[in-house]
């Protein structure tokens, strides 16, 4: 019954929809997209709400696709409509890195990390927190002030990236890990409970400081993987905990907004910040900001490298081996600065398509979603070495309508010293009621 009501009540959404955009004079085609991909984005989102555990790659990709589908409502009078060529490259990512997904349960991965010792695990832990504290608080010096005292009068994020001391500030950004590693530690008698709240503490107090809710999320979603890995939850509770993650992000979103516009109304300002050029509400304006823009950026990028024949041959996709062999510090190895995905926000597509054309799109999206799919696949069988590098996969895939997570040297440094601090442990090949062979 519950199931059925969640489907009318989708239904009688896109409806009203539908009725509110046309009497806006959008196109219908352009409508008719829209609802094509929400209604795609709707299935994965109601098979995944069917588990036990519901936070599968399907569900994340989900995200892409709906917002790929609201691109087509173009709001702010800098959207433009995506071409046959531009929607032809969107789907074929699509494509590929569902099929990527779809391999990826089958290919069997024989290789492991090498395990390494205790007092080697318990050092690198304690290194990494006291590291991370410590350039914390020198960033801070060099700052001027503790952000938390400031954050409803400062631009505190702002700030603190143009305050941020290169490459050291990646073990700033690591606090956010800190407690799902205490947790996993504590678990294995590694440490003891008054150190890793200790440790706890000072992560949050970090955390806090920084105001930044992409890895906010990060550090929630690794918290409710790690509980979701061995724990069954009502579905009610359930949904509460993915509520969690939204509200702060909102919060953040709200305090940093504040800095920025003073005493202006939310809606008005973004509004006029968006250039949005119907009466919408405050979730549209957020929407056309964060999909509709993205996308016509990714238009704009793709057409733009085509023009002046520019390929980039792997500064973008293999940023994170560029990034640690400094080789991205040569002009010959780094981004065009006219086509910076990252900075423009040009979807997760745009990256492999600047380095090697239709060819890149095709076996990135496979590599990504092959990659996807056998982290969760791992996670499924309760292996905790497993659990943050799915963490943060999973979160590749949600951000994929926003920039390319998958090439950040962050997201591969933090993957790494999992590795090195967390041991695999055997299980049962079955986690609260999902069998590892089973469909995602």
């Amino acid at each position: 019954m519950c199931r059925l009501l969640f489907v009318l009540l989708y239904v009688t959404i896109l409806v009203i929809c539908w009725r509110r955009y046309a009497s806006w004079g959008i196109s219908m085609d352009n409508i008719m997209l829209f609802i094509l991909f929400s209604v795609m984005a709707f299935g994965y989102v109601y098979k995944s709400l069917k588990r036990t555990n519901p936070l599968t790659p399907n569900l994340a990709y989900s995200i892409f696709l709906f917002l790929c589908g609201f691109s087509f409502i173009p709001l702010n009078t800098t959207n433009e409509s995506l071409d046959i060529y531009t929607l032809f490259l969107l789907i074929l990512s699509i494509v590929f890195f569902l099929t990527g997904l779809y391999f990826g349960k089958r290919i069997r991965l024989t290789w492991n990390f090498p395990y390494f010792n205790l007092s080697f695990r318990l050092l690198l832990f304690r290194a990494l927190v006291t590291f991370s504290f410590l350039i914390f608080i020198l960033e801070c010096s060099n700052l001027g002030y503790i952000p938390i005292l400031v954050m409803f009068t400062s631009d505190v994020y702002s700030d603190m990236n143009d305050n941020a001391i290169p490459m050291l500030h990646y073990f700033v950004q690591l606090s956010n890990f800190l407690p799902f590693f205490s947790l996993i530690m504590y678990k294995e008698g590694v440490i003891k409970r008054k150190e890793r709240n200790c440790v706890i503490v000072i992560s949050i107090f970090i955390i806090i400081n920084c105001l930044s809710r992409q890895l906010l999320l990060l550090s929630i979603l690794s918290l409710l993987l790690y509980y979701l890995c061995y724990k069954s939850v009502s579905k009610i509770k359930l949904i509460s905990l993915l509520m969690l993650p939204v509200i702060m992000f909102v919060v953040i979103g709200s305090i940093r907004l504040k800095t920025i516009k003073g005493d202006r109304d939310d809606l008005e300002y973004l509004k006029d910040y968006a250039n949005t050029m119907y009466e919408v509400n405050l979730l549209e304006v957020y929407l056309g900001l964060y999909s509709t823009n993205n996308f016509t950026t990714f238009k704009t990028f793709a057409l733009r490298a085509d023009q002046d024949n520019y390929r980039g041959l792997g500064v973008y996709s293999f940023q994170p081996f560029y990034t640690i062999t400094l080789l991205n510090s040569f002009k010959q190895f780094s981004i065009n600065p006219n086509l910076n995905s990252f900075a423009s926000l040009g979807t997760y597509a745009i990256d492999p398509y600047l380095d090697f054309g239709i060819i890149g799109i095709i076996v990135m999206n496979l590599f990504y979603g092959v990659i996807t799919s056998l982290s969760y696949r791992k996670y499924l069988q309760r292996n905790e070495r497993w659990i943050l590098p799915y963490c943060l996969l999973f979160f590749c895939t949600i951000m994929a309508a926003f920039t390319n997570y998958f090439n950040t040297f962050f997201i591969w440094f933090v993957i790494i010293i999992n590795f090195l601090l967390v041991n695999p442990i055997k299980s049962k090949c079955k986690v609260a009621n999902i069998s590892c062979g089973k469909n995602m």
